[in-house]
């Protein structure tokens, strides 16, 4: 079953012990129908703790398949120097071409929270299907967690943790400098994993982009040779480390376009060129192009408090920084803003 809800159907658990017939060189959409549903894909190695990899969590998002495809071809017929285990996830939204379908909740926010107790969504089909997944990867005693994703916007490479450990630490630092802290959103892969083994997610750009594959290619190839991650924290040199300090949201009532149009707030065209590059107070986001009763453009903290006043001020007809603050994340995709959020505000982390 594929995770279509139109005739009831709800996603089933696919498990292979092989890579399967055409994986290898199927495109996103011949790889959702080959499999079927989420799926699992439990190969040997020569050393026996797995890396774990999850793709495909968000159903547009292809590097990290294409990256896994490259380097399981590069190994086709001969052993892998470890065992690798794949969470190939949200295939029904794959063949629609969309992050996820409208009727089903987010995928990399179904997981169980590490601390105990269930995900950050209500219980259905999909959290249920992310306890068996996650109960399976724990049984293995997984080498490190990995979880590919692309970005909407324009944005570098980065890293993301959950903990600041530094297990994770080390294995974000093996993709580049840029590494994000983050405790909210709740219910993501990495997460579940946070404490328990060194677990990251990778934003790898948007997606389709060359470079985005060859980068996650070349760190799981990495990954797959190690013996171990080091046990010492990185330091400044090695890592720039950045917590998430506030998520951006467009209320639902306030419309909402990007550049000159008739919507409430009209965001700035080029804001997804501010990603990753420090802002000073006063830095414009966007205009309110019609008068409102209430916030255009509102800041969740961690855990939901509203933050708003701390982090964006008016300022006659814009909406501007109130203090200084890297953006990360922020798309000009109106289909994302309504979809998940505008964008994060980062602050930097002392080691």
């Amino acid at each position: 079953m594929s995770g279509d809800r139109d005739n009831g159907a709800v996603p089933v658990l696919r498990r292979f012990e092989r890579v399967p017939d055409g994986f290898l060189d199927a495109d996103a959409v011949g790889v959702a129908g080959l499999l079927g549903g989420p799926a699992l894909i439990e190969l040997p190695g020569e050393r026996s703790r797995p890396l774990c990899v999850a793709i495909l969590l968000h159903g547009n998002e292809i590097t990290g398949l294409a990256a896994v495809q490259r380097l399981l071809r590069r190994y086709r017929g001969r052993a892998l120097p470890r065992a690798l285990t794949l969470f190939v996830g949200n295939v029904a939204a794959t063949v629609a071409g969309m992050r996820r379908l409208p009727e089903q909740p987010d995928y990399n926010r179904i997981w169980p929270r590490a601390s105990g107790g269930g995900p950050a969504v209500a219980p259905c089909a999909e959290t249920d299907l992310a306890r068996t997944v996650y109960a399976a990867l724990a049984a293995r005693h997984p080498f490190a967690v990995v979880d590919v994703h692309n970005n909407n916007g324009r944005n570098p490479h980065y890293a993301c943790v959950n903990v600041l450990d530094a297990g994770s630490l080390r294995l974000a630092a093996g993709f580049g400098r840029r590494v994000l802290y983050f405790t909210d959103p709740e219910g993501t892969f990495s997460g579940a994993f946070a404490g328990t083994a060194p677990a990251v997610t990778l934003e790898c750009g948007r997606p389709g982009e060359a470079a985005g594959t060859a980068h996650a290619e070349a760190y799981l190839e990495r990954l797959m040779h190690r013996a171990d991650l080091g046990h010492t924290m990185p330091g400044p040199d090695e890592i720039d480390l950045h917590r998430s300090a506030v998520r951006l949201h467009v209320p639902e009532a306030v419309s909402v376009a990007v550049g000159p149009g008739r919507a409430q707030l009209l965001l700035r065209p080029d804001l997804d060129a501010l990603n990753w590059v420090p802002q000073p107070a006063g830095t414009p986001l966007g205009r309110i192009a019609v008068p409102l009763g209430g916030a255009a453009l509102t800041a969740l903290a961690p855990g939901g408090a509203d933050a708003t006043g701390a982090y964006l001020r008016r300022r006659g007809d814009a909406i501007v920084l109130a203090r200084p603050a890297t953006p990360a994340m922020f798309t000009t995709d109106i289909r994302m803003v309504r979809l998940d959020c505008l964008g994060y505000l980062l602050e930097r982390v002392a080691l």
